[in-house]
């Protein structure tokens, strides 16, 4: 296995074990949240979430979304990354012209 799909595979392990601390997400949160705020900006991005509004019948991202991520807490992130991620259960996958990097 390559470095960068064991280190992927280490981190992953690491959120599951160790969990996230409160700074961590809180950081996570505000980052996110400016991203969010940077895509809709653009005219791209808005027409984007606009289709895909109208096909899922909703926005996919609605204000009440937008507050269950700012309330996330610590607590149960790490309780539900110890429920539903497995380490050993993924799969780990290279793609691109593998022959280039040889």
């Amino acid at each position: 296995m390559d470095k960068s799909l064991a280190a992927m595979q280490e981190e992953i392990r690491k959120l599951v074990k160790e969990g996230v601390a409160e700074k961590e997400l809180d950081e996570a949160k505000k980052s996110y949240a400016k991203n969010w705020d940077s895509r809709m900006a653009t005219t791209n991005s808005c027409r984007l979430s606009w289709r895909r509004a109208c096909f899922w019948g909703a926005h996919s991202r609605t204000g009440a979304t937008q507050r269950q991520d700012s309330e996330a807490d610590p607590g149960r992130l790490n309780a539900a990354a110890q429920k539903f991620i497995k380490p050993d259960g993924l799969v780990m996958v290279r793609a691109g012209d593998l022959a280039k990097q040889k």
